[in-house]
């Protein structure tokens, strides 16, 4: 019943509350495949950013091989969906297809 009366739980709390509420936002505007490594990676990053610059606590190379890993794992898994998220005019066919092609025909 203490936690009750604690700030600190009720801040906690709301907090969770509004992430909850976000990324039921994202997922309602994304596909699932890019939302959620996007959103369950952020946070890992986060906290180890946190622990380090915030808390001063020690760190080893590898904490930062895993942050800059975990960002690389994401971008490749939602790099190919987040293509189709583009308009048609934006992207750009990687083939050379389209594009005049061999001999100069389009196609």
């Amino acid at each position: 019943m203490a936690a009750l009366s604690n700030w600190q739980f009720w801040l906690g709390l709301g907090l969770y509350g509004a992430v909850f509420l976000l990324y039921a936002a994202a997922l309602a505007r994304l596909p699932l495949n890019v939302a959620h490594p996007i959103l369950a990676s952020g946070p890992v990053a986060t906290v180890a950013l946190f622990s380090i610059f915030l808390f001063r606590e020690p760190f080893h190379w590898t904490t930062i091989a895993g942050i800059v890993l975990a960002i690389s794992g994401v971008t490749l898994i939602t790099a190919r969906a987040a293509w189709h998220l583009l308009p048609a005019g934006a992207r750009r066919p990687s083939t050379g297809q389209g594009q005049g092609g061999i001999g100069g025909a389009g196609g």
